[in-house]
């Protein structure tokens, strides 16, 4: 994996993007390390067009977002039409890796961050719009004129939106979206080797007279309300109630019996929400991964915690003790008392942050020791216990 990818992409400016919780807001024109942008430039993918024509996972319009065929996108190519060029880190394992080396730069997860990309054998024009996502913008091939100021109508915007497209209004404050640049848009141009860094909702426009291609490393993290529904989801899949399909949703004379499904469903949600803790919320974000779930082993008896933090417990007609923590106390408490699997995410809430490294040595103690089993949670309810 790349060493300092932040640093050969975007030199100095890296700091920035190190330094602060936030990363910044403005539309800014870096260069990056010659000897790093050569070799990325050279690469097949981007050197040859029937490379990305032949290759792409997706293909489609930049005008109208319409999926291409190969040969429809190779025609419009020709033609001067700017192609959208989506997934290509699927496709060639070296920018796979540079997105999985900028993940590891900017502390997010490796699948936060793709590669995509345009290319036009001509001339092209890209009409006032705002991106739902982050992108270091590297120009490969020809110039690009960028036309951008900033957005004081959407924050934290979750869908991208083209002013061409129509007369947009703002949901919550009823203010009409503009239909075109303002005349004291502020006006960059990019070269190749040049990064443009595009923060999310930028408006922004851009302009080539010349044959240009363009690759982006875009960032779409998953937002608090993504990380709050996934684990209230997961929560309610491992019900079997919430896990029915609902069907005949359009049959008027099941409205009643759905509508009354659906209030029992709501109230299950709440009471799951009122009882996730923060570390459940983030740590598929945190660790790349859903949580194990521990429990303890069928075959074990006898267990108790005495007061100076000794669990002991029979299994096998063996007598078993381990020593515990007293600031892990709760957690395992929790364990003993329910034949349920508990996540370990749950888990971590029911210590303070700084003692979740001495729960995690505790679990794996007790899981060695034969007092807990470690399963992994997948989707329908089922789970599997950890490989020996």
């Amino acid at each position: 994996m790349p060493d300092n990818l932040i640093e050969k992409l975007i030199g100095d400016g890296s700091r920035s993007f190190r330094r602060s919780e936030g990363w910044p807001d403005r539309l800014t024109v870096f260069h990056a390390n010659p000897e790093w942008f050569a070799e990325v430039a050279s690469l097949p993918i981007f050197r040859d067009p029937e490379e990305w024509l032949d290759r792409a996972p997706e293909l489609r319009s930049f005008v109208t977002h319409d999926i291409l065929a190969r040969s429809e996108a190779r025609r419009r190519y020709q033609g001067g039409e700017s192609v959208y060029i989506l997934g290509l880190d699927r496709a060639v394992k070296s920018l796979r890796t540079l997105c999985d080396g900028l993940a590891e730069d900017l502390a997010v997860h490796p699948s936060d961050v793709s590669v995509q990309a345009w290319a036009a054998a001509g001339p092209t024009s890209v009409a006032m719009h705002y991106d739902l996502d982050f992108n270091f913008n590297l120009q490969i091939q020809g110039r690009k004129e960028w036309r951008t100021t900033a957005n004081d109508l959407i924050a934290n915007p979750i869908s991208s939106y083209h002013a061409a497209v129509g007369t947009g209004i703002v949901a919550d404050s009823g203010r009409a979206l503009p239909t075109e640049m303002p005349e004291d848009a502020q006006i960059s141009t990019a070269e190749p080797g040049d990064v443009v860094w595009v923060p999310q909702g930028t408006w922004h426009a851009t302009k080539t007279d010349e044959a240009s291609v363009a690759m982006a490393f875009v960032i779409q993290s998953p937002t608090w309300a993504d990380h709050v529904a996934r684990v209230v989801r997961d929560r309610l899949h491992e019900d079997s109630r919430w896990r029915e399909r609902v069907v005949r949703a359009r049959d008027r004379s099941r409205h009643g019996a759905l509508t009354a499904r659906a209030r029992e469903a709501l109230a299950a949600s709440r009471d799951i929400l009122s009882d996730i803790g923060p570390s459940e919320t983030l740590y598929r974000s945190l660790w790349g991964r859903g949580p194990v779930h521990v429990r303890r082993r069928s075959d074990v008896t006898d267990w108790r915690l005495d007061a100076s933090c000794v669990l002991a417990w029979q299994s096998g007609g063996e007598h078993h003790e381990v020593a515990i923590p007293e600031c892990v106390r709760p957690a395992v408490e929790r364990l003993m008392k329910t034949d349920s699997a508990w996540s370990i995410a749950v888990l971590h809430d029911l210590v303070a942050s700084d003692d979740v490294p001495f729960l995690d040595v505790a679990i794996a103690r007790l899981t060695d020791a034969g007092f807990l089993e470690a399963m992994r949670k997948i989707s329908g309810g089922v789970a599997y216990r950890e490989k020996q």
